[in-house]
């Protein structure tokens, strides 16, 4: 019989459990949806009878509170608001006794058909009793005996009053004892007219408020006999007044006729006693099958809510034998990944202490030739037999490593002390170079200063040309004017001899302007002699200052040329020094490659040291490792020795200039910067 592998037997736990998990699952589920279904049954069918049951039972409150604000309105208006709310509530009481008649059981229909029975007569008695309020006869009487009624009551009390009046002041003016019994019987029949008018009033009151037919007419009755006493009373009083006493009497009549009418009117609608018959209706009949159908829909909802506690007993035993299957379902899940965790533990073990071995180092550990290639012990046998030869490997590359790692630290020495060499001369070569710029800038900055000398003298003498030619300009504009002054002059001397002249013919009396124009004459003498001399100086001058400008045009072109002259030389000066300038700075490239190459030969030689001791610690990391045939053991101790001396023939050759430069190469940022201060055998695994 085979053996069964780890993996087989994690497999086969792990399937039993997910199909226990998924047989768990479905379980739940299922009883989750009954519990729903359950749920939905409740909430749509018993909790909405019930609801709709308690809606209806608030409708008939909403309808008896309409009819008995109608019975107590006091306008139409009023009425026809409330007999509104009443119509809506009747029209939405219906729609939801038809909902709850689709969602009820039999013996609900039969409960409900039980309801409609006593509401059909309720609306007949609610019809009545809106038909009754909407007489309003009770206070459409009180309007008008409150109003018109009393309104002519008062007017024709008034007239009645002008009577009594009338007859007390008769009384005051009579003759004889007839004129004064008869004013006094005026006064006696007017007072008791005044009386019957007032009981007549007192009777109507009485008539408005009566609550039944018999005292309305117990009330009539005195009210007619009331009438006839006022009659006659008025008759015997049309009969003992006087002219303007009957004129009153006949205004009474007309006035009491007008508020007889109005209240025959009262007394006509008093008698049909709408509000109080409504009220009666309302609260008697009415009262008595409202209190059955709330009976009735009270019923509905025992039923309604004796089934919701049918559903919901249901549903808690349907809860209770789904967590019961639960519970055992999970029981044995529990069992399964127990006894499956046990079995697991016990090849783990096994195979925990066969890598606590490796773990150690000892791969002299024997194995089951015959064990499945993949089972978990074919899997380590094979790990440790390559663990072996990656080991002996190791031990192997390691000795090679150090011995190459000697011969690199030796080259790279060497080849540090020759770029060390390169690196003095070069700066010897580059600190002349720095100097020979320096005089070649020198010299290109005075000859830039001789041609900016150069180009302003050349602007100066231009500037003077100029200056000379305006010069030369103004001295003949000076000539031309005083030949001007000179013929002015001329012809002032041509009048001063006629003004002689004609001083002469005048005689005696041209002596004083004869002596006038002879000074005037003297003056244009003394005035053309010396506008002569001075066009001859001036003449001099123009000769002297042409020959200044012929001067200076020639010497512009020589201190133009000489300009340019110097332009060249500072051009080639500049040319020089920029040339010098990338000399130097190529030496200064080369002396920091030699530099740079001196810094890594020598971090190369750091390197190799480095690495050979690298190699001397994975040899002795290796030495952890126990193997059958200990690979290169040998080897590993004469490459121990060797980079020892090495280590030590090559430490003296690095001085501190080529330390300092290879600073100084690392602050510019170029060449290679080899870290051996850096934990460069981080990645290598320590024992």
């Amino acid at each position: 019989m085979s053996r069964i592998t780890l993996k087989a037997l994690l497999y086969g736990a792990f399937a039993a459990l997910l199909l226990l998990i998924g047989f768990t699952s479905f379980l739940g589920i299922d009883a989750l949806s009954g519990l729903n279904d359950r749920l939905h049954g409740i909430v749509d069918g018993s909790a909405e009878k019930v609801k709709l049951a308690a809606r209806i039972r608030q409708d008939l409150l909403t309808i008896s509170r309409a009819e008995k604000n109608m019975i107590l309105a006091r306008t139409q208006e009023e009425m026809g608001g409330f007999a509104g709310v009443i119509t809506k509530t009747r029209s939405e009481m219906q729609s939801k006794r038809e909902q709850l008649r689709s969602l009820a059981t039999d013996a609900g229909r039969e409960k409900l058909d039980q309801f409609a029975q006593v509401w059909d007569e309720y609306l007949k008695v609610d019809e009545e009793v809106k038909r009754l309020a909407m007489l309003n006869s009770n206070v459409k009487a009180t309007m008008l005996s409150q109003h018109e009624s009393r309104a002519a009551f008062d007017k024709a009390q008034a007239i009645m009053v002008s009577i009594v009046n009338k007859a007390e002041d008769d009384l005051t003016k009579v003759a004889t004892l007839d004129e004064a019994q008869a004013a006094a019987n005026e006064i006696k029949l007017a007072a008791r007219i005044n009386r019957n008018l007032v009981e007549m009033q007192r009777g109507e009151k009485n008539v408005i408020l009566a609550t039944d037919q018999k005292q309305m007419d117990e009330y009539a009755a005195a009210i007619d006999e009331i009438m006839a006493d006022l009659k006659a009373r008025l008759n015997e009083l049309d009969v003992s007044a006087d002219s303007e006493g009957k004129r009153l009497v006949a205004q009474f009549r007309q006035t009491f006729e007008s508020y007889y009418d109005l209240h025959k009117q009262v007394r006509e609608i008093s008698r049909g006693n709408g509000n109080a018959l409504a009220f009666e209706l309302s609260t008697g009949k009415g009262r008595e099958l409202l209190d059955q159908a709330e009976g009735h829909l009270a019923a509905i909802v025992k039923v309604n809510d004796e089934a919701m506690q049918a559903d919901l007993q249901a549903s808690n035993e349907n809860y209770d034998t789904a967590r019961n299957l639960l519970l055992i379902v999970f029981a044995v899940s529990i069992t399964v990944s127990i006894l499956a965790a046990w079995i697991v533990v016990l090849r783990v073990n096994v195979v925990s202490r066969i890598t606590a071995l490796i773990g150690k180092g000892d791969l002299t550990s024997s194995f089951n030739p015959s064990a499945n290639e993949k089972d978990i012990y074919g899997v380590l046998r094979s790990m440790n037999g390559s663990l072996r030869e990656i080991v002996a490997e190791i031990q192997e590359a390691a000795a090679n490593v150090a011995a190459g790692s000697e011969q690199s630290s030796a080259t790279g020495q060497q080849i540090a002390q020759g770029a060390t060499e390169q690196a003095a001369s070069l700066e010897e070569i580059s600190a002349s170079m720095e100097e020979m710029t320096s005089n070649i800038s020198h010299s290109a900055d005075n000859a830039q200063q001789t041609e900016q000398i150069a180009r302003k003298a050349a602007i100066d003498a231009e500037s003077s040309g100029k200056a000379v030619k305006e010069t030369v300009e103004a001295m003949k504009d000076i000539a031309d004017k005083i030949s001007i002054i000179e013929e002015i002059s001329r012809q002032t001397n041509l009048l001063a001899l006629n003004a002689a002249i004609e001083a002469a013919r005048a005689g005696e009396h041209g002596k004083g302007f004869a002596v006038v124009a002879d000074e005037v004459r003297k003056l244009a003498e003394r005035s053309q002699k010396a506008a002569g001399e001075i066009v001859t100086r001036s003449k001099n001058s123009l000769e002297i200052s042409e020959q200044a400008g012929e001067m200076l045009a020639q010497l512009v072109p020589n201190i133009q040329k000489t300009s340019d002259l110097v332009q060249e030389i500072s051009a080639s000066a500049r040319e020089q020094d920029s040339g010098a300038a990338e000399i130097n700075k190529a030496l200064q490239q080369l002396d920091q490659v030699v530099q740079q190459s001196a810094a890594a030969a020598e971090e190369m030689a750091s390197t190799s040291e480095e690495l050979s001791a690298q190699a001397e610690q994975m040899q002795s990391s290796m030495s952890f490792f126990k193997i059958e045939a200990d690979v290169g053991s040998g080897r590993s101790r004469g490459s121990k020795t060797s980079a020892g001396k090495a280590t030590t023939t090559a430490a003296p050759i690095r001085s501190k200039a080529s330390k300092q430069r290879a600073h100084e190469i690392e602050k510019r940022g170029s060449g290679i910067d080899i870290q051996m201060d850096e934990d460069d055998t981080a990645e290598f695994v320590r024992y």
